[in-house]
């Protein structure tokens, strides 16, 4: 999980009502149909102190706007305001990812994140063509130093 002091490095963030939101995904690119986490932080916008004793649900919803998950996080598993699940998003597209808490003390509290989930096929096919551009700069500069000594 890529956080230090309680703060996710990078990311998306929201302040909501003195709540501050949290947001990256692990690896950065997600690709349809692979493994991935989703981190989030939870602060208080005043103090930057992890909120503790709450309990986090997760709601995903796919870009026409219906919902097809939730997942509840158990405050037990929230440690300084600070999680991760782990997810996996079969199709491509674009997502958004909902996280309501529920506060011992205040309101409940929520805001949204938006995921782009990326063609596995595009991904292989540009890395493909990056290999082969990198190739030939290679050889032609092998070439080129070839002509040179001669």
């Amino acid at each position: 999980m890529p956080q230090i002091e309680g703060h996710i490095l990078g990311g998306s963030e929201i302040e909501v009502n003195g709540v501050i939101f949290q947001f990256i995904t692990d690896p950065a690119f997600v690709v349809e149909d692979e493994d991935f986490y989703l981190s989030f932080s939870v602060q208080d916008a005043v103090t930057d102190i992890g909120l503790e004793n709450i309990e986090a649900t997760i709601i995903f919803y796919e870009d026409s706007g219906r919902i097809f998950e939730q997942i509840q996080v158990p405050a037990n598993e929230i440690i300084e305001g600070d999680f991760a699940i782990k997810y996996n998003l079969k199709n491509q597209g674009i997502y958004d990812v909902k996280i309501e808490i529920i506060q011992e003390t205040g309101p409940p509290l929520d805001t949204q994140f938006r995921i782009l989930v990326a063609n596995k096929s595009i991904l292989e096919d540009s890395s493909f063509l990056i290999g082969i551009a990198v190739s030939l700069i290679v050889i032609g500069l092998i070439i080129k130093n070839r002509i040179i000594d001669r």
